[in-house]
Order: C-alpha cells, then sequence, then structure tokens
C-alpha cells in the first residue's frame, strides 16, 4: 500500500483501536460493540488482504466492494438494533440476506488471512499408517 490508500488503511487501523479503547474504558452495549468491531474488520480485513497472493490492481476495486458489502451488512443490523434484535426468531427475509451475507464474507476473509492452512496442512501422523 502506498499513498492516499495507506493513509486510509493508516486511519482506519488508528480508529478500530480507538474503539476498542473506547470500548474498554467507556461502557458500551455488547451487540453494538462487537457489530461496529465486525465493520471494521470487514473493512480493514478485505482492504488489507488481497484475494490472491498474485492478485493484481483489478482486485482493488474487488476488496473496496466486499469491504463496503460487509460495513453495509452490519450498518442494515444496528441501524434499528432494538428491533432486529426482536426479529431475531422470526427474521425478515433482509435480515436473512444480510446474515447470509455476512457469513460468506466472513469465510471469505478467514481463507484470505489464513490462507489454506487448515485445509491443506497434513501432520506426519495422519500420512503414516500404523498397522
Amino acid at each position: 500500500m502506498r499513498g492516499k490508500s495507506a493513509i486510509v488503511i493508516g486511519v482506519l487501523y488508528v480508529a478500530f483501536v480507538a474503539w476498542s479503547l473506547y470500548g474498554a474504558v467507556f461502557p458500551v452495549e455488547t451487540h453494538t460493540f462487537r457489530m461496529v468491531h465486525l465493520a471494521f474488520i470487514f473493512a480493514l480485513g478485505f482492504l488489507v488482504y488481497p484475494p490472491t497472493k498474485k492478485a493484481g490492481r483489478w482486485a482493488w476495486w474487488l476488496d473496496l466492494s466486499l469491504a463496503v458489502l460487509g460495513v453495509a451488512s452490519v450498518a442494515y443490523a444496528l441501524a434499528d438494533l432494538d428491533q432486529f434484535i426482536r426479529r431475531s426468531t422470526l427474521p425478515d427475509p433482509m435480515d436473512v440476506f444480510f446474515g447470509v451475507v455476512a457469513i460468506v464474507l466472513l469465510l471469505e476473509l478467514s481463507r484470505r488471512a489464513v490462507d489454506n492452512t487448515f485445509t491443506m496442512y497434513k501432520p506426519d501422523y495422519l500420512l503414516t499408517s500404523r498397522v
């Protein structure tokens, strides 16, 4: 990262840390604190971790779109948090849509951050046969 994008990401990191420290010092409702935390993770994660190691400049727009979609999924829930929580037993179609979006984005972000560590790693004791 260089130039303006590095400055934007740096500001997001500082805001993320400031939010975490604010939540440690002043009481914040648990749902709100965790959801804002998740929004920061979506915003930073997609902008910092590229889709592949060889991703070119084209990936920036994809990553920016996914980051915005992730933040939007959290903002949707935060917009009317009390009613969102009350609808948890019988969610609206939009609740389900943004919930599925959030889960899929978290899976993709996890894949980017950890790579295929858990899916491709096979310890030696699993590769050797014991009789």
